[in-house]
Protein backbone atom coordinates (compact mmCIF):
# COMPACT_ATOMS: atom_id res chain seq x y z
CA UNK A 1 0.00 0.00 0.00
CA UNK A 2 1.58 3.37 -0.65
CA UNK A 3 1.06 6.85 0.03
CA UNK A 4 -1.18 9.13 -2.36
CA UNK A 5 -1.53 12.67 -2.38
CA UNK A 6 -4.44 14.14 -4.03
CA UNK A 7 -4.27 17.73 -5.23
CA UNK A 8 -6.77 20.06 -7.00
CA UNK A 9 -5.11 22.88 -8.51
CA UNK A 10 -6.69 25.86 -10.40
CA UNK A 11 -4.43 28.39 -12.84
CA UNK A 12 -3.27 31.52 -11.58
CA UNK A 13 -4.93 34.58 -12.40
CA UNK A 14 -1.89 36.44 -14.61
CA UNK A 15 -1.76 32.71 -16.82
CA UNK A 16 -4.06 33.32 -19.48
CA UNK A 17 -2.59 29.96 -20.18
CA UNK A 18 -1.47 27.26 -17.80
CA UNK A 19 -1.57 23.84 -16.59
CA UNK A 20 -4.67 23.41 -14.92
CA UNK A 21 -6.19 20.38 -12.88
CA UNK A 22 -5.44 17.37 -10.57
CA UNK A 23 -2.19 16.40 -9.23
CA UNK A 24 -1.77 12.40 -7.75
CA UNK A 25 1.66 11.82 -5.95
CA UNK A 26 2.15 7.98 -5.52
CA UNK A 27 5.34 6.27 -4.39
CA UNK A 28 7.02 5.76 -7.44
CA UNK A 29 5.41 8.09 -9.78
CA UNK A 30 2.64 10.94 -10.39
CA UNK A 31 -0.40 11.43 -11.94
CA UNK A 32 -1.91 14.46 -13.52
CA UNK A 33 -5.53 14.85 -15.09
CA UNK A 34 -6.48 18.46 -16.58
CA UNK A 35 -5.67 21.09 -18.99
CA UNK A 36 -2.54 20.99 -20.48
CA UNK A 37 -0.21 24.05 -21.52
CA UNK A 38 3.11 25.14 -22.88
CA UNK A 39 6.03 22.97 -22.28
CA UNK A 40 9.56 22.30 -23.79
CA UNK A 41 11.14 19.39 -25.26
CA UNK A 42 12.56 17.60 -22.79
CA UNK A 43 13.85 13.82 -21.62
CA UNK A 44 12.79 12.14 -18.50
CA UNK A 45 13.99 8.44 -16.77
CA UNK A 46 10.37 7.68 -16.57
CA UNK A 47 8.06 5.50 -18.30
CA UNK A 48 5.52 8.00 -19.81
CA UNK A 49 1.49 7.22 -20.63
CA UNK A 50 -0.53 10.09 -21.92
CA UNK A 51 -4.13 9.98 -22.31
CA UNK A 52 -6.58 12.19 -24.31
CA UNK A 53 -9.78 13.04 -22.41
CA UNK A 54 -11.75 15.31 -25.32
CA UNK A 55 -9.61 13.90 -28.31
CA UNK A 56 -6.45 12.48 -29.14
CA UNK A 57 -3.19 13.61 -27.42
CA UNK A 58 -0.23 15.28 -29.96
CA UNK A 59 3.57 15.01 -28.89
CA UNK A 60 6.23 16.11 -30.33
CA UNK A 61 9.30 13.60 -30.84
CA UNK A 62 12.87 13.43 -30.70
CA UNK A 63 15.23 16.69 -31.50
CA UNK A 64 16.46 18.85 -34.38
CA UNK A 65 14.79 16.60 -36.54
CA UNK A 66 11.43 16.47 -34.62
CA UNK A 67 7.94 14.42 -35.53
CA UNK A 68 4.25 14.74 -34.78
CA UNK A 69 2.70 11.86 -32.73
CA UNK A 70 -0.91 11.57 -32.12
CA UNK A 71 -3.10 9.01 -31.05
CA UNK A 72 -5.88 8.63 -27.57
CA UNK A 73 -3.28 6.86 -25.59
CA UNK A 74 0.33 7.28 -25.90
CA UNK A 75 3.51 5.19 -23.95
CA UNK A 76 6.57 7.44 -24.00
CA UNK A 77 9.97 5.41 -22.83
CA UNK A 78 12.13 6.40 -20.64
CA UNK A 79 14.88 8.77 -22.29
CA UNK A 80 13.05 9.65 -25.28
CA UNK A 81 12.96 13.38 -26.14
CA UNK A 82 9.12 14.99 -26.28
CA UNK A 83 7.05 17.27 -25.58
CA UNK A 84 3.41 17.54 -24.96
CA UNK A 85 1.58 19.66 -27.71
CA UNK A 86 -0.73 21.79 -25.65
CA UNK A 87 -4.79 21.66 -26.18
CA UNK A 88 -7.60 18.64 -25.06
CA UNK A 89 -7.69 17.68 -21.13
CA UNK A 90 -5.59 14.69 -20.32
CA UNK A 91 -4.69 11.96 -18.28
CA UNK A 92 -1.24 11.76 -17.66
CA UNK A 93 1.07 9.00 -15.66
CA UNK A 94 5.06 9.40 -15.20
CA UNK A 95 5.69 5.52 -13.73
CA UNK A 96 9.43 5.50 -12.71
CA UNK A 97 10.59 2.51 -14.75
CA UNK A 98 11.49 -0.30 -12.22
CA UNK A 99 8.33 -0.67 -11.21
CA UNK A 100 5.64 -3.49 -12.31
CA UNK A 101 3.01 -1.30 -14.19
CA UNK A 102 5.95 0.33 -15.82
CA UNK A 103 7.33 -3.15 -17.12
CA UNK A 104 4.21 -3.97 -18.04
CA UNK A 105 3.46 -1.15 -20.22
CA UNK A 106 6.52 -1.28 -21.61
CA UNK A 107 6.22 -5.08 -22.63
CA UNK A 108 2.92 -4.33 -24.33
CA UNK A 109 4.22 -2.10 -26.42
CA UNK A 110 6.67 -2.14 -29.47
CA UNK A 111 10.22 -1.05 -29.27
CA UNK A 112 9.51 2.76 -30.65
CA UNK A 113 10.10 5.80 -28.75
CA UNK A 114 6.48 6.45 -28.55
CA UNK A 115 3.84 3.72 -29.03
CA UNK A 116 0.00 3.21 -28.77
CA UNK A 117 -1.56 2.16 -25.65
CA UNK A 118 -3.25 -1.17 -26.76
CA UNK A 119 -7.11 -1.18 -26.40
CA UNK A 120 -7.15 -3.77 -24.00
CA UNK A 121 -5.26 -2.12 -21.83
CA UNK A 122 -6.76 1.62 -22.30
CA UNK A 123 -9.93 0.02 -21.13
CA UNK A 124 -8.72 -1.30 -18.16
CA UNK A 125 -7.88 2.72 -16.85
CA UNK A 126 -10.48 4.36 -15.18
CA UNK A 127 -10.24 7.94 -16.62
CA UNK A 128 -13.07 9.28 -15.21
CA UNK A 129 -12.96 8.50 -11.48
CA UNK A 130 -11.22 9.44 -8.13
CA UNK A 131 -7.49 10.21 -9.78
CA UNK A 132 -5.69 8.47 -7.55
CA UNK A 133 -7.18 5.04 -8.17
CA UNK A 134 -7.22 5.77 -12.27
CA UNK A 135 -4.38 2.79 -12.30
CA UNK A 136 -5.42 0.26 -9.83
CA UNK A 137 -6.71 -2.16 -12.35
CA UNK A 138 -3.60 -2.50 -13.77
CA UNK A 139 -0.89 -2.71 -10.82
CA UNK A 140 -2.20 -6.37 -10.32
CA UNK A 141 -0.47 -7.04 -13.83
CA UNK A 142 2.69 -9.32 -14.02
CA UNK A 143 6.02 -8.82 -14.66
CA UNK A 144 6.92 -8.61 -18.29
CA UNK A 145 10.11 -9.32 -18.25
CA UNK A 146 10.70 -10.98 -14.87
CA UNK A 147 11.74 -10.37 -11.81
CA UNK A 148 13.81 -7.55 -10.68
CA UNK A 149 17.23 -7.73 -10.37
CA UNK A 150 18.00 -7.58 -6.34
CA UNK A 151 21.31 -5.84 -7.21
CA UNK A 152 19.90 -2.90 -8.80
CA UNK A 153 16.88 -3.08 -6.24
CA UNK A 154 19.50 -2.59 -3.67
CA UNK A 155 21.79 0.80 -5.16
CA UNK A 156 18.30 2.32 -6.12
CA UNK A 157 17.25 1.89 -2.40
CA UNK A 158 20.35 3.34 -1.57
CA UNK A 159 20.07 6.14 -3.47
CA UNK A 160 16.28 7.34 -2.66
CA UNK A 161 17.40 7.15 1.11
CA UNK A 162 20.64 8.47 0.23
CA UNK A 163 22.50 11.99 0.43
CA UNK A 164 25.90 13.50 0.13
CA UNK A 165 28.56 13.53 -3.31
CA UNK A 166 29.01 10.69 -5.11
CA UNK A 167 25.96 9.07 -4.41
CA UNK A 168 25.91 6.95 -7.34
CA UNK A 169 29.16 5.51 -6.48
CA UNK A 170 28.12 4.79 -2.96
CA UNK A 171 25.15 2.82 -4.23
CA UNK A 172 27.66 0.76 -7.06
CA UNK A 173 29.73 -0.03 -3.69
CA UNK A 174 26.70 -0.97 -1.07
CA UNK A 175 25.11 -3.46 -4.16
CA UNK A 176 29.01 -5.28 -4.80
CA UNK A 177 29.18 -3.57 -8.58
CA UNK A 178 31.35 -1.63 -9.99
CA UNK A 179 29.87 2.15 -11.48
CA UNK A 180 30.00 0.72 -14.82
CA UNK A 181 28.27 -2.22 -14.30
CA UNK A 182 25.76 -0.93 -12.26
CA UNK A 183 25.23 1.48 -15.44
CA UNK A 184 24.88 -1.04 -17.67
CA UNK A 185 22.38 -2.82 -15.29
CA UNK A 186 20.37 0.25 -15.44
CA UNK A 187 20.38 0.87 -18.90
CA UNK A 188 19.39 -2.52 -19.52
CA UNK A 189 16.52 -2.55 -17.15
CA UNK A 190 15.21 0.84 -16.78
CA UNK A 191 16.43 2.19 -20.08
CA UNK A 192 18.21 5.36 -18.48
CA UNK A 193 21.39 5.69 -16.77
CA UNK A 194 21.59 5.78 -12.33
CA UNK A 195 22.03 9.11 -12.22
CA UNK A 196 19.40 10.04 -14.56
CA UNK A 197 16.96 7.73 -12.20
CA UNK A 198 18.62 10.02 -9.78
CA UNK A 199 17.43 13.47 -10.84
CA UNK A 200 13.88 12.39 -10.90
CA UNK A 201 14.06 11.07 -7.64
CA UNK A 202 15.14 14.55 -6.47
CA UNK A 203 13.02 15.93 -9.01
CA UNK A 204 9.74 14.48 -7.29
CA UNK A 205 11.21 15.07 -3.27
CA UNK A 206 11.71 19.04 -4.64
CA UNK A 207 7.59 18.75 -6.39
CA UNK A 208 6.23 17.48 -2.52
CA UNK A 209 7.94 19.94 -1.05
CA UNK A 210 6.69 22.27 -3.38
CA UNK A 211 3.04 20.80 -2.68
CA UNK A 212 3.85 21.26 1.26
CA UNK A 213 4.09 25.33 0.98
CA UNK A 214 8.50 25.57 0.76
CA UNK A 215 9.28 28.04 -1.28
CA UNK A 216 11.71 27.21 -4.54
CA UNK A 217 14.90 27.89 -2.84
CA UNK A 218 14.03 25.48 0.42
CA UNK A 219 12.53 22.97 -1.69
CA UNK A 220 15.96 23.25 -4.04
CA UNK A 221 18.12 22.41 -0.58
CA UNK A 222 15.84 19.77 0.38
CA UNK A 223 15.85 18.00 -2.23
CA UNK A 224 19.48 18.07 -2.94
CA UNK A 225 19.81 20.66 -5.59
CA UNK A 226 22.73 23.50 -4.84
CA UNK A 227 20.44 26.38 -4.97
CA UNK A 228 17.41 27.43 -6.64
CA UNK A 229 19.18 28.11 -10.19
CA UNK A 230 20.27 24.18 -9.98
CA UNK A 231 16.45 23.13 -9.57
CA UNK A 232 15.45 25.52 -11.92
CA UNK A 233 17.85 24.14 -15.27
CA UNK A 234 17.23 20.84 -13.78
CA UNK A 235 13.36 20.81 -13.94
CA UNK A 236 13.36 22.47 -17.50
CA UNK A 237 15.72 19.97 -18.99
CA UNK A 238 13.45 16.61 -17.28
CA UNK A 239 9.96 17.95 -17.19
CA UNK A 240 9.80 20.93 -19.79
CA UNK A 241 8.73 23.49 -17.15
CA UNK A 242 10.09 26.02 -14.51
CA UNK A 243 9.79 24.89 -10.93
CA UNK A 244 7.14 27.76 -10.48
CA UNK A 245 4.88 26.44 -13.01
CA UNK A 246 4.93 23.15 -10.63
CA UNK A 247 4.64 24.93 -7.69
CA UNK A 248 1.64 26.55 -9.04
CA UNK A 249 0.64 23.17 -10.29
CA UNK A 250 0.71 21.27 -7.17
CA UNK A 251 0.01 23.83 -4.01
CA UNK A 252 -3.32 24.17 -2.96
CA UNK A 253 -5.72 24.74 -0.13
CA UNK A 254 -7.98 21.60 -1.21
CA UNK A 255 -4.74 19.29 -0.60
CA UNK A 256 -6.34 15.87 0.76
CA UNK A 257 -4.46 12.56 1.89
CA UNK A 258 -6.01 9.02 1.25
CA UNK A 259 -4.16 5.80 1.86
Amino acid sequence: MCLRVCLRVSPPADEAMSWSGEFAFFDAGALFRGETADNRLHRHATVQLTIGLSGPVTLRVGGAASVLRSGRALVVRPEVPHALQPGPRVLLALLEPQTRLARHLLGAVGPSGVSELPIALLARIDSSGPLAGALDALRAAPDADGPADARLDIALRFMAEGSGPRLVERAAEACGLSVSRLRALARARLEAPPARWLMLRRLHRASHSLASGSSLAHAALAAGFADQAHLGRSMRRVFGVTPATVAAMVRSDRARSSP
